[in-house]
Formats: C-alpha cells, structure tokens, sequence
C-alpha cells in the first residue's frame, strides 16, 4: 500500500442500522455481483456517508473524501494542494497530537495514505475492529479542524515540493505520466520547472494555511466493514460525531477546464 497518499474516513456497516435518526429515509441497501452490500445517506449537515459491507472483513478502511485537488491550486502557487493535504492528515487537532510517517506506520500498521489527486484528496485510515471507533471519532476530529504550526507548516512544504519534484521529474515512467499532462494544458518547460521547484510555496503563512484549510469541502465518507462487528453503532452515533461542520461540506459545483485534442 502506497503510505503516503492513502486519506480516508469509514463508517461501521452497523451505523445504517438506526435509519430515523436521519432527516430523510436511508435508501435501501445494493448487493452488488461480487456480494459485498453498498448503503448511501446523507446527514442533516450535508455529509454523504458510503458504506460497503465485506463479509468477514478483519479491519475497517475509513476515507474522507474533499472535491478539491492540485488543479485547484491558485496561479503562482503550485503544490498549494499537497501542503494543505499533509497538514489536514498530520497535524495536531484538538487533543490528538500531531504525528509523522513514522508514527502512523505503527498507529495504523494496516494501512494509511493521504494522495491529492488533480481533482480529489482522499484520507485513509485503515483500523482493526477494536481500533474502529477511536479511529473514527479522530478522523471527525480532524475534519473539524487541525491546529497549523511554524514547523507542521514547514515540514508540509518540503514535502509538497519534494513530491512535486518527484511526480514531474523523477523516475521516468511517473515523470512522463505527469509531464505529458502538463505539455496537454499547454504549459511549457518554464511553467513546468516552476511547478516542481514549487517556490512560492514558501511564502504560506500559518494563518493563510489556517484558511485555505477551513474552506475545504468534505464531499464524502467512504467505508469497507464487517458489518455483525458494529451491532452497537447507530446514525445518531455518527451524526453527534460530524455535527458543528455544516458550512464546510458542501460539495463543489464548480466547472471543470476538460483537455482538448492538440498538436505538439
């Protein structure tokens, strides 16, 4: 599993199971071909909740899911994206202590991974049954807000630089993957060399990272679980967790630029 990029938040396939706690009635559930049951619902404050139940499963992937991603970032402020994904993932929040690569290797020995695609970010937590519910209460923790510091700052801008310089300049098969995207959008060497070095990325302050972060949009809540393991969960248990977040999930409408056919 690729550590760093893994975001995401899941939800107890039980959750489903106290259906009036809900503002509007909860679908009923799909089964899909491979077996494997798929429910959807929205809570009163806007977030769309996904689980998907795996017989047997041993662990619990929980993703969040935010509609923004590096196509998002503002002229001049390449890998503004990646910055603010490591800080929504490893900063401190609340009372949970802010960690590192390191830490969540041990934390979340099953897997992990926060990736800022060019119109997503997905963080992923993977937890055993046991660890489920501390887990999700955390993963709430941080959508309601992390605490930005000097140095979670600085540490999130050498990595976002270094990934950056990685993805575009790196080994040679991911280099070309993403080059070839770039020279598609009609950027040139120049424009490409810049977003690698990712200069002015340095100039964020904490307070402009503090408010880039709290405009983020929650889009989704994405979930795998062994649903006979969470009897006990219910909606109102998952809606007091995401309650107090209302302006923030609301999903982005906004017009995408599409690639076009040219000449090179």
């Amino acid at each position: 599993m690729n550590r760093r990029p893994l975001r995401a938040l899941t939800l107890a396939a039980g959750v489903i199971l106290a259906a009036p706690a809900l503002a509007a009635p909860v679908p009923p559930p799909q089964t899909l071909s491979d077996s494997t049951v798929v429910r959807t619902w929205t809570l009163d404050n806007g977030l769309r909740v996904f689980t998907r139940h795996i017989p047997d499963a041993q662990a619990v992937a929980i993703t969040v899911g935010y509609s923004v991603g590096t196509d998002d970032d503002p002229p001049g402020m390449e890998g503004l994206g990646q910055a603010l994904g490591e800080l929504a993932f490893m900063a401190p929040a609340g009372d949970i202590p802010a960690r590192n690569r390191e830490e969540l290797d041990s934390q979340r020995s099953l897997g992990w991974s926060f990736p800022v695609s060019r119109r997503t970010t997905l963080f992923t937590e993977v937890a055993s049954v046991e660890q489920f519910p501390g887990v999700l209460s955390q993963a709430a923790a941080r959508m309601r807000g992390v605490q930005v510091t000097k140095t979670g700052l600085a540490d999130a801008v050498n990595h976002a630089r270094s990934e950056l310089n990685d993805m575009l300049y790196g080994p040679a098969m991911g280099a070309l993957y993403y080059q070839v995207r770039e020279v598609a959008m009609g950027r040139k060497d120049e424009d490409i060399l810049r977003r690698a070095a990712a200069k002015n990325l340095g100039k964020l302050t904490v307070s402009e990272a503090d408010q880039q972060l709290k405009q983020s949009r929650v889009e989704t809540l994405i979930q795998s679980v062994q649903k006979s393991k969470f009897r006990c969960a219910n909606l109102h248990d998952v809606d007091s967790l995401f309650t107090g977040m209302t302006e923030r999930i609301t999903v982005s409408e906004q017009a995408r630029s599409l690639l076009t056919p040219r000449q090179i």
